[in-house]
């Protein structure tokens, strides 16, 4: 049987969207191949029949400082035996230096991007992509100054140079999966080196996205929101403007950061849940609110929340950004998108959704979330990516 060797720094439920997604592609290669995983993360949950190994040379704190130990990962003996074992070496984060091993070695590799690190310091692209794609640079070092001088200093030094070093290693590897057509546009006109070794795999749907049993579903009797507290880049900033402009006919329940000062007058109108939710717990908020905000403000690469919460029933209102827009497109969800940083059709949406009945919300989102169905259907998400692997195996 043919060996996947798979290295992610983290492992679900530690993480984000990107390590689901890995985790859940993971579930898909082992009813095909044999399959083992090397990981940083001690808790992590476990698959039938993947072999999961720990190692503290994945745990880092930058990319700098995981760069420098995946190439002393690459040189540790039952490392190298692990590789000499293997078929193909799937990589589905940063640990690049990996891959010059690998190739020596004469095995074939998989890289899969969930952002934009060939081309972007931070892996991040500010939205819309075609009016700021000569201020890249600049925006990286926006954001980073956000997080601190010590951040800072390291872009300075480093948001031209590793950008670069990251697309050397990856013009190395066999095959580049990007999540969205719109992800894959972006590299591609960037990074024009790759465009000939990238294919185009949609994340697959989460398990308890899809055992929703909509009968089960009660909507809240009130005008519901839900929305993801976490940083600007998710459009924190743009979220406060709407929650003070927003009808206090409306409640928002929202998760994640602490709720500033600034808004006290409107704590009557919010549900806030101060601390990280599971993924299970943030499917049973989508359940019951009427509608989801997802206000980033970068090319989103895929989009997991809006796809949980139109697989939840909650109207997805989002702004049109990335893989977002690919993930509505062609549904009802469609007409509930507005342009990024348009503050007064977000509100006219909230407004819209809020003049509905319970029951006529919940009817749009059961229409919405069989659309999503049909169009990430798991098993023909699956019968692409074990095509790659095979073609790949076969070159």
């Amino acid at each position: 049987m043919t060996n996947i060797l798979i290295i992610s720094e983290k492992w679900w439920p530690e993480g984000g969207g990107a390590e689901l997604a890995t985790y859940l592609i993971t579930d898909m290669l082992s009813r095909h191949f044999k399959v083992t995983v090397i990981t940083g993360s001690k808790l992590h949950k476990s698959l039938n029949g993947v072999r999961m190994f720990n190692t503290p040379l994945l745990i880092s704190h930058s990319k700098h400082e995981l760069w420098i130990k995946t190439t002393l990962l690459a040189n540790e003996s039952w490392f190298k035996k692990l590789i000499k074992n293997t078929d193909i070496v799937y990589i589905p984060g940063f640990s690049f230096p990996v891959i010059s091993l690998a190739k020596r070695m004469g095995k074939k590799v998989i890289v899969h991007l969930h952002g934009y690190i060939p081309v972007s310091y931070t892996s991040l692209i500010p939205a819309p992509y075609e009016e700021n794609k000569n201020s890249i640079w600049k925006f990286n070092i926006w954001l980073e100054h956000r997080r601190g001088l010590v951040n800072l200093l390291l872009a300075g030094l480093s948001s031209y140079i590793m950008p670069r070093i990251a697309r050397t290693w990856l013009e190395q590897a066999d095959k580049v999966l990007c999540v969205s057509n719109r992800h894959a546009k972006i590299i591609s006109e960037l990074a024009p080196k790759l465009k000939n070794k990238i294919a185009v795999i949609y994340n697959p749907p989460p398990k308890d996205s899809l055992m929703i049993n909509t009968n089960e579903i009660s909507k809240e009797h009130k005008p519901t929101i839900a929305y993801n507290i976490s940083d600007i880049i998710k459009g924190y900033h743009i979220f406060l403007k709407v929650l003070l402009r927003s009808s206090d006919n409306t409640r928002f329940i929202t998760f994640g950061s602490t709720i500033p000062a600034n808004i006290k007058n409107k704590e009557k109108n919010i549900l806030h849940y101060p601390r990280r939710l599971s993924h299970e717990e943030v499917i049973k908020i989508y359940m019951r609110s009427w509608a989801a905000l997802s206000l980033s403000i970068v090319e989103e690469t895929f989009g997991y929340a809006v796809l949980d919460a139109g697989l939840a029933t909650a109207i997805p209102i989002a702004f049109k950004v990335g893989g977002i827009s690919e993930i509505i497109e062609g549904t009802h969800a469609e007409s509930f998108s507005v342009k990024p940083y348009d503050i007064s059709s977000l509100l006219d949406k909230i407004e819209y959704i809020s003049s509905m009945s319970p029951h006529q919300v919940m009817d749009i989102g059961i229409k919405i979330r069989s659309e999503l169905l049909r169009k990430f259907d798991e098993k023909k998400i699956e019968s692409s990516l074990i095509e790659i692997f095979n073609t790949i195996l076969s070159e």
